[in-house]
């Protein structure tokens, strides 16, 4: 007499941690290009001005626009 199989298919699934170490094995290049952009913007602080600038800004959107 056939027997009920037994299947699981969260097996065949890959785990949170094996999608995000196979996508930063995949974008390892782009990654350390990102990275490199970053501490340049942050060397020139760049990254401050902005900062301040969108903070600066939030009130602006409440406030009608003439022209």
């Amino acid at each position: 007499m056939a027997r009920p199989v037994e299947f699981d298919p969260r097996v065949l699934l890959p785990t949170p941690h094996d999608r995000v170490a196979a996508s930063t094995a995949e974008s390892a290049d782009a990654l350390a290009e990102a990275l490199e952009l970053l501490r340049e913007l942050h060397e020139h602080k760049i990254l401050h001005t902005l900062l301040r600038v969108v903070q600066g800004g939030q009130g602006c959107r409440s406030m009608p626009w003439r022209f």
